[in-house]
């Protein structure tokens, strides 16, 4: 048979075990008041609220990333300098959105995945270091019963991704292969499904630099993986009355192993943040009224990153997705949260990742017996 162990949980097994658990008593979290941030900039007058936001680092010219938006009308994608359109997929039921890359540095083939909710089929876009534009890529993932959450992403010196998608009482891993050394233009390989048990009520999900899974439960409670993927003790909680989507957004140590979790309370609009290492709550914020944009109290998703994306983002930033009969994305820089919460300002993650040293000759061999991640 062929060996079906998740490659990117093999990757971060030995990073996660030397990591603290960081297993916490059941009692009730407690409330966290949160703090003003002002909002940066934001995108009105959107087709339908945004059900998905995720970030993309250019290779070279951090202020020519992208923030891709999805939602039931397509996909739009933003330059983040000026918010200009870049590219679109219309006439799609977008849910959700999630980018990772294959390869490392300037060169790395950034991907984009999103689920095609009117047929429950995942489907996956390249994104063009020089154009920027989206083209679809051969190769899907059909998904049987109802998506609670998904995320893609990888450990550092990783070259590919995994899909992470949630379901009720699990998560199903499909490992991707990259289309060809030359660009994005052939068929994606995706392999065979990998079921892990998980509680019923989880909700998000995020791949740490390490490669950690974090996942969230409705109810606010935050769990970091191991290899062996067993759920545990919730490693962090958040008093939060609907959770949504928690993200990593920055990393303030070389080995990836500090840095902060920020968990959305879709029912308030609040964002709260943890430490990585150990749980802790660090504080929380919500978007305050700025000029023309109003304060964000109830949001419908968010998406976050910590890389550099240049100008007021170039510690990263938060993007609050607006329902109601006006939507919009609100905007924070991630600068403007760090001040306020006095949060340690370590170097900004690196999403592409750093080509790999060349093979000095040494060879380590670590098995792991793949029994212990089924």
């Amino acid at each position: 048979m062929p060996d079906r162990t998740p490659k990117l949980l093999v990757a971060f097994v030995l990073s996660f075990l030397l990591a603290a658990c960081g297993e916490k008593a059941a009692d009730a979290p407690e409330p966290v008041e949160p703090q003003g941030v002002s909002a940066s900039d934001a995108l009105p007058d959107l087709a339908a609220p945004a059900s998905g936001i995720a970030f993309w680092t250019h290779p070279n010219v951090a202020f020519n990333g992208l923030m891709i938006v999805a939602n039931a009308e397509g996909v739009v994608s933003y330059n983040i300098e000026d918010g200009n359109e870049v590219s679109r997929i219309p006439g799609v039921n977008a849910q959700g959105a999630a980018i990772s890359y294959f390869g490392y540095g300037p060169e790395a083939a950034g991907v984009l995945v999103f689920l095609n909710a009117d047929n429950n089929v995942f489907e996956f876009h390249g994104i063009d270091n020089l154009s920027r534009g989206l083209s679809k890529l051969e190769g899907e993932v059909a998904f049987r019963g109802a998506v609670r959450g998904f995320c893609l992403g990888r450990a550092r010196g990783v070259e590919e991704p995994a899909l992470f998608v949630l379901k009720k009482g699990g998560v199903t891993i499909f490992n991707l292969t990259r289309p060809s050394a030359e660009g994005m233009n052939a068929a994606l390989t995706v392999g065979e499904p990998i079921n892990l048990d998980a509680p019923n009520d989880i909700a998000s999900c995020a791949v740490e630099e390490d490669g950690v899974l974090a996942v969230a439960s409705e109810k606010g409670d935050v769990y970091r993986l191991d290899g062996g993927a067993d759920f545990g003790a919730p490693f962090a909680r958040a008093a939060v009355e609907n959770a949504g989507e928690i993200a990593l957004i920055a990393s303030t140590a070389e080995d990836g192993a500090g840095g902060a979790l920020a968990l959305l309370d879709k029912a308030s609009g609040v964002v709260t943040f943890f430490d990585r290492a150990d749980g802790r709550t660090l504080g929380a914020v919500r978007i305050e009224e700025t000029g023309d944009i109003k304060t964000v109290d109830e949001a419908v998703t968010m998406g976050a990153s910590g890389a550099n994306l240049g100008a007021l983002y170039r510690s990263g930033a938060i993007a609050l997705g607006v329902g109601g009969d006006a939507p919009s994305v609100a905007l924070t820089p991630m600068t403007g949260v760090i001040n306020t919460l006095d949060l340690p300002e370590g170097a900004p993650s690196a999403p592409r990742g750093e080509t790999p040293a060349e093979d000095d000759g040494l060879l380590i061999d670590v098995t792991i017996d793949p029994k212990a991640l089924q």
